[in-house]
Order: structure tokens, then C-alpha cells, then sequence
């Protein structure tokens, strides 16, 4: 978030499990989570990788918030998907997201991206052959 507003919302990706209670935004798709997240609003998300259609995915949300500088205080990776796990638990992580002792793939913003967004996604294409795909 970029202004001194208080963030409240908590937003919700998945496509298929519902959120824990109403106090989240559940966003289906990409697309819903990226429209929750421009409002600057978003205190904290939990994310699913797997969405159906399958045409976008919870790991391109991560690189999105990345490459836009949308960092919601707490960010949950709740997605079954071992390998998507790993790959945006590693971005968040580098991208200045600092990990919640004790609570598994939970990450907490601190201070900021440590490099510009767009060579943070060159630095880390290997890991993302779409964040690649944007870059060309």
C-alpha cells in the first residue's frame, strides 16, 4: 500500500474452498483478486494457486502485486500445490516479505522491495517461465 490509509480488507483467493468466514473478499479468479487488490485496501490475503480455467494462476497474483508494489501486510500461500508453494513462498520471501515465525508459509511485510520490480522479475524469471514471458 502506498498511501497513509489503514488497510482493512482480507482477501481470499480460491476457486473451489470458501473463505474461513465473511470478514474475507473471496475472489474466484485472477482477475477478481487483481481488481480487490488495486483498491490499496488489502490488509491481508490467503492464496490458492489452481484456478479453473487454468488460464492464470495464484503464483502470477504474486508477480503482479510484485511488479505493481501491492504489498498487503500478511500474505497466507494456502494452496495444496507443492511445487507452486515453494515458488511463491520464494518470491514473497524475496521480494522483502519476511516470514511469520511458527505459522507455515505466512508472510509479513516489513520494509520494501530490496530492487526495482522489473529486476526483481529478471532475477527471477527461472522460477516463472511466465514472468519471463512478460518481460519480452
Amino acid at each position: 500500500m502506498n498511501d497513509s490509509r489503514i488497510a482493512t480488507r482480507r482477501l481470499w483467493l480460491d476457486d473451489v474452498r470458501r473463505p474461513p468466514s465473511d470478514e474475507w473478499i473471496w475472489a474466484k479468479s485472477f482477475d477478481q483478486a487483481i481488481e480487490v487488490l488495486q483498491t490499496g485496501d488489502v490488509a491481508e490475503a490467503s492464496l490458492d494457486n489452481d484456478l479453473h480455467p487454468f488460464v492464470h494462476d495464484g503464483l502470477e497474483v504474486v508477480e503482479w502485486m510484485i511488479e505493481k508494489r501491492v504489498f498487503p501486510r500478511r500474505v497466507r500461500v494456502h494452496t495444496d500445490n507443492r511445487i507452486a508453494s515453494t515458488e511463491m513462498c520464494g518470491l514473497l520471501e524475496r521480494s522483502g516479505y519476511q516470514k511469520v515465525p511458527g505459522r507455515p508459509r505466512t508472510f509479513i511485510w516489513d520494509d520494501g522491495p530490496r530492487m526495482s520490480p522489473t529486476e526483481f522479475m529478471r532475477r527471477n524469471s527461472k522460477h516463472s517461465p511466465k514472468a519471463m514471458e512478460k518481460l519480452r
